[in-house]
């Protein structure tokens, strides 16, 4: 894992042993702490700051064979991550505790996730894409109306005190809606970005599209 500078021709900093196996997304987290996640099922949070060349933390996603293929964070609740997996399922983590697992696993799509990002300013929305071709929206707007009395009520303490829904498995599955906001492609969906109300979907067919108005 390289730190560019567009400045420099050189590497800031290099992390030539940071993996053992295939590295497949890299993530600020902070400006001096990074996020990379790999084909084993690993997250490793790496202090740019630091001489040493071991991650100050390892997260697991706790699934055999099933390798981490995106991240992303949350806008406002930093310490919040999703990963997407090759096997379809979403994981989130909140980085401030010492439980190394996800604070929730939703089994989304039926192919491995190409991407998924949090809606910047809406971060109640994200947004999803896989190689089988899907792009969905998640909507949680409505599970935010319910009040932090709902999260007194189910899943962990943690969930309670945040008030993120994002980190509450039975929050995810039962009160955030979820459709698809494309017809289905016929090759794989393997990148997406999202600006205001606007998605823009890229992937193995040669094409790009821009779908308006999404709700939000």
């Amino acid at each position: 894992m390289f730190l560019l500078n567009g400045k420099r021709q050189a590497p800031l900093k290099s992390f030539t042993e940071a993996d053992s196996g295939s590295m497949s997304s890299a993530l600020f987290l902070k400006q001096d702490q990074v996020a990379s996640g790999n084909t084993r099922g690993q997250v490793k949070i790496w202090d740019l700051r630091s001489t040493e060349v071991q991650p100050s933390k390892t997260c697991h996603l706790a699934m055999d064979l099933v390798g981490v293929t995106c991240l992303s964070q949350h806008p406002t609740q930093p310490h919040v991550v999703v990963g997407g997996a090759s096997n379809g399922v979403l994981a989130f983590w909140d980085l401030r505790g010492t439980p190394t697992y996800p604070m929730s696993v939703v089994k989304a799509h039926s192919a491995a996730v190409s991407e998924v990002h949090f809606h910047s300013h809406q971060p109640d929305h994200m947004f999803s894409c896989d190689s089988s071709g899907e792009v969905w929206h998640w909507n949680g707007s409505n599970a935010n109306r319910i009040g932090p009395s709902y999260f007194s009520q189910t899943s962990t303490v943690q969930s309670s005190t945040t008030n993120c829904i994002w980190l509450n498995s039975e929050m995810v599955k039962t009160r955030v809606n979820t459709k698809a906001i494309m017809t289905k492609q016929p090759l794989p969906v393997n990148s997406i970005s999202v600006a205001g109300s606007s998605v823009l979907v890229a992937g193995d067919s040669e094409a790009i599209f821009i779908i308006p108005n999404i709700g939000i």
